[in-house]
Order: structure tokens, then C-alpha cells, then sequence
């Protein structure tokens, strides 16, 4: 399910949350469920993998050990905050993690253009100090 509860008002959200919850722990099956909320994560979780864009890749894999049988009471544990807490913290590595990768890149790019620019300029130059073939050179009148 990709992002199911989005658009939901929040009164709706916390029911279809505790349903979805419910059918879970019946029915003992696995359900791939796509949110941006960290605390609905944690909620709704055994695992949470935490993806990154660009390529599209699983970087982190958090185990989230709560009770299987969930109600709103667990939102307000300090276990519960933990999980949020350490979700968070991964998220905002990773987060720095990309931009520090991504700055790295740019680097690159920008020292691949100077070394092309010197290059093309080391060029230029070694043409304009190229002696002229005799053809070229201009005769003294005798």
C-alpha cells in the first residue's frame, strides 16, 4: 500500500490505522505499507526500510520490537519515542549522507571541467607557438 492514509482527516487515519492493525494481527500476513509518517511507520511496523532516491535503493533496515498487538496507548511509550527518535536520526544521516555524496560529485564535475578547460588552453597555446612551416614565413626582399 503507498501512502493509503495520506489524504485521510486524522480521526479517519487513527481508525483505518488500528484496522489495518487488527487485520494484521488475525490474519499474520505480510503487508508492504509506503508512508513519509515516521510515527505511522513505527505504528504500523515490524520493519521499517528506509529508502533513498535517486537510484531508488533500501539503505537502512530498522527491526521494530513492540508488541504485536497495538493500540494508541503504545504512541505514548518511551519505547514507542525511541523508535521514532532512531527512525529520525537515520533518516537525517542518510539525508547527510546524500548531500555530502552529492557535494562530492559536484566537486568532480567541476575539477573534470577545469583540467578540460587547461587542456583545451595548453592547446591553444602550444598552436600559436608552433613555428610557421616556410611557406608561411614571409621572404626578406635582398
Amino acid at each position: 500500500m503507498d501512502e493509503p492514509f495520506g489524504a485521510l482527516d486524522i480521526n479517519t487515519r487513527l481508525q483505518m490505522q488500528d484496522l489495518l492493525c487488527k487485520i494484521w494481527t488475525e490474519l499474520q500476513c505480510t503487508v508492504i505499507f509506503v508512508t513519509h509518517d515516521i510515527p505511522e511507520a513505527v505504528y504500523l511496523a515490524d520493519e521499517i526500510h528506509i529508502l533513498r532516491a535517486h537510484p531508488g535503493q533500501i539503505v537502512s533496515r530498522i527491526d521494530v520490537e513492540l508488541p504485536l498487538a497495538r493500540n494508541r496507548d503504545l504512541k505514548r511509550s518511551p519505547t514507542f519515542t525511541r523508535y521514532v527518535h532512531q527512525v529520525e536520526d537515520e533518516m537525517i544521516n542518510i539525508q547527510n549522507f546524500v548531500e555530502e555524496e552529492q557535494a562530492e560529485k559536484e566537486r568532480k564535475r567541476k575539477e573534470a571541467l577545469r583540467k578540460k578547460k587547461a587542456k583545451k588552453a595548453a592547446k591553444e597555446a602550444a598552436k600559436t607557438a608552433e613555428p610557421k612551416s616556410e611557406a608561411e614565413t614571409p621572404q626578406k626582399a635582398e
